[in-house]
């Protein structure tokens, strides 16, 4: 076992130190410094050297071509990998059709534009895909390429696929033919010149590996291999620079123009563009050429991985819509209504997420320089745990340690569900009871399930003592109302002074008891408003239980007669309409009071008991409307309220009064001679009688 130690311990020694070395070499590599692109030397070389070039090219070509046995059967699997291609586009052309009914006049829903999005691209990349890579293996099987030609048919195979999931991802994602299945908020105009960058990108880039690949065989100048970077990394730059300034709108009529992608992703790739320049301007046409292959490369996964997220909140989407396959599927044969698929949609999304982005990080590190050895123990260090001081924190131990909790969790649900249908409800215990055992099964089911996956995790339960300390002191301070309400909630489940289902009344709040949570208890009033009340109120404060040991209620109606009516008729009047009413108990048996002489009637109260006492509003309306009935029939009044005025001093007030009325009467009888007299004065006299004041304005004060 020690000499086992010692060769481990060397060789993580031996593997640190390769890992240190490939940096270093991978370093000095991609900073290597060359002719600058802006230097006449480089393009002078490149003119001296292109013709040896080409003619080395050229020559490996012929020697390749001649070392192939069977000319005819390479060229017959080349025609045959066209064909099949070709057969293959058209019949994921009919399959594209059919998933995506370009010709239907309503647009599709998100959830399907989603969905079917995935399926889209495989079928446009799986023809391209299944004839070039059959032609290459068919080639490599049947040893028709000559052993350096197999490097450049790797490559070339590789080229094309690249372009071809580019150009299938971006005509799917920007929908240029059938613009209601586009995904991204663009014009028709501006989703085609994307679509043209994208696949320009993809097209340099496929080139680009290509011919290093054909340069790699032909042994050509090294001034030559760099002008092809400096121009590949230059030409991705200045696409990338013409992208960002595209211009486009929503697709919207009246929308606004702008510059497409969203600020967060515009900012980088300005940066990466202006690098790549600066560094090929500056002579590092490795590190240009090394930062335009991470970008594509990079951002095709990124693009992959939206993809893939997209489709799983359209996924999520659809377990709630009655109009998909799944979602059909859950509402017939599983039985789940509409409003628990909904609940269903958030956690399977965040489940698909992050697989999908587990998934992806693997790749993006293979592609940033770091081998499959690295990316394995990486992942091993996260499945299986590594330490941060006394503690070891592992996935797997977290996602086991969460499946305990849940399987535990889940089975003490079964056994409340098993208990109260076949031990409770076949015992006939009463509600309020079963329901104070389903809580408490439940809290207890819930601190086993916590247990047992703290345990499985690998948690010390010594360390509780030092928890128990911390918390003492806690519950000393701020969580002493926290456990005052959980005791108080415990000693409602097990005393039952308050149930659910009763009627109660807490100072002014007035409902019914809905859930008694370890906390607080929710009331729903008569307005259908639910109020929350701690359970500490409920055990310290003085609260009427309308309905604690049974459901009968006696009510009072009071009623006011006049003082004509005879007493013993209106209480056999009220007996009666009590007796008649069937769900008035017989036992105890109604009774009136005669209250008091009020101030305009003589005031009755019926008492009643009632059967049920959640039905006492509209019994009490119901004999209110039979005694009105019975009163009227019987002519017993009802009075209004009544009031008495005396004055002090009547005599003076007669004498005023017969003042004012003989005053009105000889003006009245005044006015009706003036009004029998003719008028027989002339114009003018008349005029000087109404200006009788001498100052023209008729006034008859004299100007005052």
């Amino acid at each position: 076992m020690k000499a086992a130690s010692d060769a481990l311990s060397r060789t993580k020694e031996l593997e640190a130190r390769a890992g240190e070395i490939r940096r270093i070499q991978f370093g000095r590599r991609i900073l290597r410094l060359t002719d600058s692109p802006l230097s006449l030397t480089m393009w002078q070389d490149v003119a001296t050297n292109a013709p040896d070039g080409l003619k080395q090219i050229g020559m490996v070509l012929s020697d390749w071509w001649s070392r192939i046995a069977d000319k005819t059967m390479f060229l017959l699997l080349i025609i045959a990998a066209i064909a099949a291609g070709g057969g293959m586009t058209y019949i994921s052309k009919l399959g594209i059709n059919y998933f995506r009914r370009g010709h239907e006049s309503e647009p599709p829903s998100e959830w399907r534009r989603g969905t079917t999005a995935g399926w889209v691209i495989f079928m446009r990349v799986l023809p391209v895909t299944i004839a070039i890579a059959g032609l290459y293996y068919a080639l490599k099987s049947l040893e028709l390429l000559p052993p350096p030609a197999v490097e450049v048919m790797t490559s070339a195979t590789i080229a094309i696929i690249i372009v071809a999931v580019v150009r299938a991802v971006a005509k799917t994602v920007l929908a240029i033919n059938y613009s209601q299945w586009r995904l991204l908020p663009l014009s028709d105009q501006g989703a085609l010149t994307l679509y043209y960058h994208l696949v320009a990108l993809a097209v340099i880039y496929g080139v680009d590996i290509f011919i290093s690949s054909l340069n790699h065989a032909a042994i050509i100048q090294f001034s030559l291999t760099e002008a092809q970077n400096a121009i590949a990394s230059i030409s991705v730059a200045g696409i990338i620079i013409s992208m960002l300034r595209i211009k486009a709108s929503n697709g919207d009529v009246g929308s606004e123009v702008h510059r497409i992608g969203p600020q967060y992703l515009r900012i980088p790739l300005w940066l990466i563009a202006l690098t790549i320049l600066a560094s090929a301007a500056a002579g590092y046409i490795p590190l240009a050429r090394f930062i335009t292959a991470q970008l594509i490369i990079t951002s095709t996964v990124i693009i992959i991985v939206y993809l893939l997220s997209y489709w799983a909140n359209s996924f999520g989407q659809s377990l709630a819509d009655d109009e998909s396959m799944v979602g059909l599927w859950l509402r017939d044969q599983v039985g789940l209504t509409q409003e628990r698929r909904e609940k269903l949609v958030l956690p399977i999304t965040l489940l698909l997420k992050v697989l999908v982005i587990l998934s992806a990080v693997p790749f993006i590190m293979f592609l940033w320089g770091f081998d499959a050895h690295d990316i394995r123990r990486w992942v091993e260090l996260a499945l299986f745990g590594f330490d941060l001081g006394n503690f070891k924190i592992s996935l797997t131990g977290i996602l086991g340690a969460l499946a305990v909790f849940v399987g535990a969790y889940v089975a003490a649900g079964i056994f409340r569900v098993w208990l109260d249908r076949n031990v409770l409800e076949p015992a006939h215990v009463e509600g309020s009871v079963r329901d104070s055992v389903r809580a408490a099964v439940g809290y207890l089911g819930f601190i086993l399930a916590a247990i047992a996956a703290v345990s499985y995790a690998g948690f010390d339960f010594s360390n509780l003592a030092i928890v128990a300390g911390a918390l003492s002191v806690g519950l000393g301070f701020g969580m002493q109302s926290i456990v005052n309400n959980f005791v108080s909630g415990l000693i409602l489940l097990a005393e039952r002074p308050i149930k659910v289902g009763d009627w109660i009344v807490v100072g002014e709040e007035e409902g019914i008891v809905r859930n008694i949570h370890v906390r607080a208890t929710e009331i729903e009033t008569f307005e259908r408003a639910n109020i929350i009340i701690p359970n500490s109120q409920l055990i310290s404060e003085t609260v009427k239980n309308r309905t604690l040991y049974n459901n009968t209620r006696r009510v009072r109606i009071p009623v006011g007669v006049h003082y004509d009516s005879d007493p013993d008729q209106v209480r056999d009047i009220l007996l009666a309409v009590a007796n008649e009413h069937s769900q008035v108990l017989s036992v105890p048996e109604p009774f009136v009071f005669f209250d008091d002489f009020g101030d305009n009637s003589l005031n009755f109260a019926l008492y009643v008991y009632l059967a049920n006492a959640r039905q006492s509003f509209s019994i009490q309306t119901d004999l209110r409307f039979a005694i009105l009935k019975a009163f009227r029939a019987n002519g017993i009044e009802i009075p209004y309220p009544q009031t008495d005025v005396h004055f002090r001093d009547i005599d003076w007030i007669k004498r005023a009064v017969m003042e004012r009325m003989m005053k009105s009467a000889v003006e009245a009888a005044a006015a009706e001679a003036s009004a029998k007299q003719p008028d027989r004065s002339p114009p003018n006299e008349e005029k000087e009688a109404n200006d009788s004041d001498g100052d023209g304005g008729g006034n008859g004060n004299g100007g005052g």
